[in-house]
């Protein structure tokens, strides 16, 4: 046999679900201080993609010396990439 809510908390439920199933739409729009001035936008940049290809260059090397296995090396790349 199908157990069936009681027909008020078939009413609170339905009532209730809209209100907080929903979420916020996130603010996708850049703000205008970003966008309409390039020296903050350089200055908010990631880094090069030269430096980080020096950077994982350098962590691969450091892993090298320490002759790791396959998945401590990948944990150390990214740990070091991190610092």
């Amino acid at each position: 046999m199908i157990r069936t809510l009681p027909f008020s908390a078939a009413i609170v439920f339905a009532l209730l679900v809209p209100v907080y199933g929903q979420t916020p739409a996130p603010n996708t729009v850049p703000s205008a201080a970003t966008t309409a001035n390039p020296e903050l936008q350089k200055q908010l940049a990631p880094k090069s993609a030269a430096a980080r290809r020096q950077k994982r260059a350098d962590c691969n090397a450091q892993a090298d010396q320490q002759k790791l296995h396959f998945a401590k090396r990948q944990r150390f790349v990214r740990n070091c990439i991190k610092q």
